[in-house]
């Protein structure tokens, strides 16, 4: 069946092809507005198609061969999930860790081939219809003739996905709730392929409840895999030997409505057919509280899972904590009588709840995550010349199949550089996006390729000014843009300063998911680079507060680094949290961050301008100027703005010439706008003071 808590939040299902569970009560944020290509997920999505097509046409026995090598490498990789998999499982041998360890494995293995069934899942659908047995609808048949509709429930067991194909069967229109799953592009995939197979979406929300009423009063069928409570509303019942929270939803409905709940499931057999059972229908309740009845048959439908689990334990995908505090259930439920209108909370479905706060694990989808780290696997197989070769076709496919997610970079570029016509324009954008897809290659491959190999790749031209700015002892703001690349870059300077107490640290974005975050933290770290993150999305959901937090913690790490003689690295090109100044940037008006040069202004530390930049061999040059000094005079404000002017003069010539390696992709200019003082007179050092 399908997940009502399925998406960036819940148990793993086969629509979502990577994501495993993540913990409780933790909703993902709202999408994002005027999401680009990567942001909507579009090339997970062309993935998901391509492998759709190459796994179809591939035999069983080799599709789960591949999905168990699958299984294998992620419960390697994700060991906190594997972690607790192990855990749950040994209650099926209670003091012995090997039984535990060993149904997880073949757990994580179950669920690989699950997921790559779901790219074949009408051809599944065919196959079950045709084998003898397999079909089991006939309590659900019996149910639906007194006409008040039927709840199906279902553990996360088997393929919940193909079983709510199988019962849309029926002849009665089915179904599921369900979170939407990011990315936009892979949510609208999965509900497609749900859709086509007879099974509709009923999207957890405000109204999913109402829905989800309306549908059983028109005598139709509701698919809920609630064997996790993330509303925090649910019912404490004994499950498997422990005490665990199950969500009271089910149980609600069933009351409000007199509709049936079924139990039932889809397994996987030996032979790798898959058969479904629906169980008979729980009986009614005993007469007694409300709330009591809605603990009768919670706990009811808590004993019929455990009956389903025990039978297929390694096709229950458990890699949550099944652990929940008894003080979080909460039995005590008003059972509205019929024809009276119930509060909408009283009908909390699985996967519904409130969440503050910062994204965490469990509020992300680990589909980006697991190809990341796919990619980087990948990556270790092959020398960088090798995997720069795919780049060129692979940017022209991107650039020409989806042109919408670049219009902000090519709109960026037509500023940069409005001497090209179209044609020319065309070539750059494509000799951008390969320049861009090679940089990921070096981010990639940084962590596991040998420092020295970085050192080999690099020139570093005029490093005298970088003693220089090292020279007064407040450390060194290193200025640049989204130019060349940044992973060799750090490699360049990081012996500068590997012998400070401050070291080198990369002033970032807090990208989403956070689990990538994480994952990037970690791998400039090996290279020595700390990262000081800066909370975006607090900007982008208009949270003033929160930006102004995630400012002032940047501001002290920053200050923690020069003070001890380091480093710090800051792009000026973007302003991530919204609060730059208007300034003449390639002769438009462009949103200008001014962090560096207040730090600057306050710490006394010297503002180095830096581009490192890929040559036509793919080695790099590294281009260091002559440091700036800030010093405030009577007008703070606009001698800030003037020390940004003069950095930004000193690094568009560099961006002009080598547009093609300059990737920023959320348009930054505005109309024209002039300059704010004369430029520096001929014969001046570049890099003089400013007053």
């Amino acid at each position: 069946m399908i997940s009502p808590d399925s998406g960036t939040d819940s148990l793993p299902a086969p629509v979502e092809p990577a994501l495993l569970p993540p913990r409780r009560g933790r909703p993902a944020l709202p999408p994002r507005q005027g999401e680009g290509w990567i942001e909507r997920g579009e090339p997970l999505a062309l993935g998901l198609r391509l492998a759709a097509v190459l796994i179809g046409r591939m035999p069983r026995a080799l599709r789960y061969r591949l999905a168990d090598v699958g299984g294998s490498l992620f419960f390697g990789i994700l060991p906190g999930h594997a972690r607790q998999a192990r855990s749950n499982y040994r209650v099926f041998a209670p003091g012995d860790r090997g039984v535990g360890a060993s149904v997880a494995r073949r757990a994580f293995r179950n669920y690989a081939r699950t997921i790559l069934d779901f790219l074949v899942l009408e051809k599944l659908l065919e196959e079950v219809k045709r084998t003898p047995g397999a079909l089991s609808l006939a309590p659900l048949t019996e149910v639906l003739k007194a006409g008040r509709g039927a709840i199906v429930v279902t553990p996360h067991l088997g393929n919940w996905d193909l079983g709510a194909a199988a019962i849309a069967t029926c002849g009665r229109p089915v179904h599921a709730v369900a979170d939407p799953f990011g990315p936009p592009a892979v949510d609208e995939l999965v509900r497609a392929t749900r859709e086509r197979l007879g099974v509709g979406v009923i999207p957890v929300g405000p109204v999913s409840a109402r829905a989800a009423l309306r549908a059983l009063r028109r005598n139709e069928v509701l698919l809920l895999a609630c064997d996790i409570d993330k509303g925090g509303a649910g019912v404490a019942v004994q499950f498997l030997g422990r005490q665990l929270v199950l969500p009271a939803g089910p149980a609600s409905l069933a009351l409000k409505t007199g509709a049936k709940l079924i139990p039932g499931y889809m397994r996987r057999r030996p032979d790798g057919r898959y058969e479904s059972r629906l169980l008979d229908p729980l009986p009614d309740p005993r007469p007694a509280e409300p709330s009591a009845q809605v603990a009768e048959l919670t706990q009811a439908i808590a004993s019929s899972f455990e009956e389903m689990i025990r039978s297929e334990p390694s096709q229950w995908f458990a890699f949550h904590s099944l652990d929940a505090p008894a003080d979080r259930a909460k039995p005590a439920l008003q059972v509205v009588p019929p024809g009276e209108p119930m509060p909408r909370k009283e009908l909390a479905l699985p996967g519904e709840g409130k969440s503050s706060g910062p994204p965490q694990d469990g509020a992300d989808p680990l589909l980006p995550y697991l190809g990341l780290r796919a990619a980087e696997l990948a990556l270790r197989a092959v020398d960088r010349s090798t995997a720069y070769r795919v780049t060129g076709p692979l940017a022209a496919v991107l650039t020409l199949c989806w042109p919408s997610h670049w219009s902000g970079l090519k709109a960026n570029l037509a500023v940069v550089r409005p001497d090209l016509d179209r044609r020319a324009q065309r070539q750059l954008l494509r000799r951008n996006v390969r320049n861009f897809l090679k940089a990921w290659i070096d981010l990639l491959q940084m962590a596991h390729r040998p420092l020295q190999d970085w050192r080999d790749l690099i020139t570093l031209e005029d490093l005298d000014h970088l003693q220089e700015a090292r020279a007064a002892g407040r450390g060194v703001i290193i200025v640049s843009l989204h130019l060349g690349s940044w992973e060799a870059a750090i490699a360049s300077v990081r012996d500068q300063f590997s012998e400070t107490g401050g070291g080198l640290a990369l002033l970032a974005e807090q990208v989403r998911p956070i689990r990538c975050f994480r994952w990037l933290v970690r791998a400039r770290r090996k290279v020595g680079c700390q990262v000081i993150p800066l909370n975006v999305d607090a900007a982008r959901l208009g949270d003033q507060e929160a930006v102004s937090r995630s400012g002032a913690s940047a501001a002290r790490q920053i200050y923690r680094v020069l003070s001890k003689e380091g480093a710090v690295v800051i792009a000026i090109d973007r302003d991530l949290l919204g609060t730059g100044k208007p300034l003449p940037f390639c002769g438009h008006r462009a949103s200008i961050p001014l962090g560096a040069v207040e730090i600057a202004a306050r710490t006394g530390s010297a503002i180095l301008p830096v581009c490192l930049l890929r040559e036509p061999h793919d080695t790099y040059s590294a281009k260091v100027f002559a440091p700036i000094q800030v010093h405030l005079g009577a007008n703070p404000e606009e001698d800030l703005r003037q020390a940004a002017r003069q950095l930004l003069r000193i690094l568009e010539p560099e961006l002009r010439e080598h547009a093609d390696q300059w990737t920023v992709l959320k348009p930054i200019f505005g109309e024209p706008m002039a300059e704010l003082e004369a430029p520096v007179p001929p014969g001046a050092p570049v890099g003089a003071s400013v007053p």
